[in-house]
């Protein structure tokens, strides 16, 4: 089993101190949002980063730039996809069962918070 090193629970710690650990499931983030906790690079290497299309059949797959204007599409970091990556790397062996996207989004949270709280009393 996985066992995070220190440096990494504190970096996290951090980006939970730091708004960057967020429970919204539905948004794609710039990489530099997650700075300077996470870099692009460490996303990159856990292939987070994509190249999202905007379907604009439907509002739901239509995507949208930060001031609500309709966009072709964006490279960037879909949220719940990090938090599980970042649930998976904290190895708390936890996994949502939820149907929503913000819902499992809101569970992960719940879960790395306290898998770093644990990790910090010991």
């Amino acid at each position: 089993m996985y066992t995070p090193t220190k440096d990494f629970i504190a970096k996290v710690k951090q980006a939970i101190e730091g708004g960057v650990i967020v429970g919204d499931g539905h948004s794609i983030y710039a990489p530099a949002f997650y700075a300077p906790y996470f870099t692009e690079v460490e996303l990159n290497e856990a292939n987070l980063i994509d190249e999202h299309t905007s379907d604009e059949s439907d509002y739901k797959s239509t995507l949208f730039d930060g001031n609500g204007k309709k966009v072709a599409g964006i490279k960037g970091v879909y949220n719940l996809y990090f938090l599980e990556w970042l649930n998976g790397k904290l190895g708390t062996g936890k996994y949502s069962n939820k149907f929503g996207r913000g819902s499992q989004a809101r569970d992960y949270v719940a879960f790395i918070c306290e898998a770093v709280e644990s990790a910090t009393q010991s």
